[in-house]
């Protein structure tokens, strides 16, 4: 049975170093909000939508009604894949992520998040990407960090024409941008139990009506 709400959760590794990483767990039994707290989908590199889980929460362990993964494409070269998940169905969405490598170094995500019903909504969405402690610059949608084997940026494109807001979080506390409601267990990675390290939380926030498309580029070339 599933332990985290993670559908779609991708982590990027880089020269031996977890650069988009999985917060953890930290600990199951502590006051609010960190009894199991890291098991949420907004501390998953993916997205949410409508600050809604992709499951149902029953307990400190339990999650019900769990969606089942769609692999849709794989590429023959395993350069690329795509899968899908309908964990938000109640709210008429379907998230689609393909993910693709683009020559010998760089990823490039793409998110749709694609509709299951003939009515036009409006939802509220945010990606998530949570990466290590390190020097950082953020330019506009342009995320730089500085690796123990060099900079390299996380470009995150939104749809054009739609407004749209980028954050960034350390420890629960917001350096760039507005705090999301998630905010106090942003920022935060636990490389084993009991322990939480600081770590940072890039998110792009965004209301829009279906079909929306994100991509956020992994760029180590430089």
């Amino acid at each position: 049975r599933a332990a985290h709400a993670d559908q779609l959760h991708l982590d990027i590794w880089h020269q031996g170093h977890n650069i988009a990483r999985d917060a953890g767990s930290y600990r199951y039994n502590a006051t609010q909000p960190w009894e199991n707290g890291l098991a949420s989908i907004a501390v998953h590199n993916t997205f949410q939508v409508d600050n809604q889980e992709t499951m149902l929460r029953a307990g400190r362990f339990l999650w019900l009604k769990a969606p089942p993964m769609h692999l849709e494409a794989c590429d023959d070269n395993g350069d690329a894949l795509t899968a899908w998940h309908d964990g938000y169905r109640c709210l008429g969405v379907r998230h689609q992520r393909r993910v693709e490598r683009c020559g010998d170094t760089n990823w490039e995500i793409i998110d749709r998040l694609l509709p299951t019903t003939p009515h036009i909504y409006t939802h509220n969405v945010r990606l998530h990407w949570l990466l290590p402690d390190w020097k950082w610059k953020l330019t506009g949608t342009i995320l730089t960090l500085e690796a123990p084997f060099g900079s390299f940026k996380v470009v995150v494109s939104p749809p054009p024409g739609l407004p749209f807001e980028v954050a960034l979080l350390r420890v629960g506390e917001t350096l760039v941008g507005k705090p999301p409601p998630a905010a106090p267990i942003l920022g935060w990675f636990s490389p084993t139990y009991a322990v939480k390290q600081p770590a940072l939380s890039l998110l792009l926030m965004l209301e829009g009506a279906l079909p929306l498309t994100l991509t956020t580029l992994w760029d180590f070339s430089a």
